[in-house]
């Protein structure tokens, strides 16, 4: 994991504090790169600035198959996750 500027996601509001490559090496994100949020699985793309904004469907449209396939992927081992854990009171 990479520490990178404190954030919010721009979906669900929980604080971003640290990012990982997808190969598992220890890169920083550079803007443009991807990220899902492991809070609500929504992608998002780091900025200029290096926030997080949520992709539009018209971005991920514009993704690469192999890319698209990738989120999807991720996305979904989230979700299940997330529908595994314990309800919070």
């Amino acid at each position: 994991m990479n520490t990178v500027k404190t954030t919010t996601c721009p979906a669900c509001s929980h604080v971003l504090e640290e990012a990982s490559a997808v190969d598992g090496k220890p890169t920083a994100p550079v803007p443009g790169d991807l990220s899902v949020c492991l809070y609500c699985a929504r992608l998002l793309q780091f900025t200029e600035d290096l926030d997080v904004r949520v992709m539009t469907e018209a971005d991920i449209a514009q993704l690469p198959n192999k890319t698209r396939i990738e989120v999807q992927l991720t996305q979904w081992a989230i979700t299940q996750l997330i529908s595994a854990l314990p309800a919070l009171p």
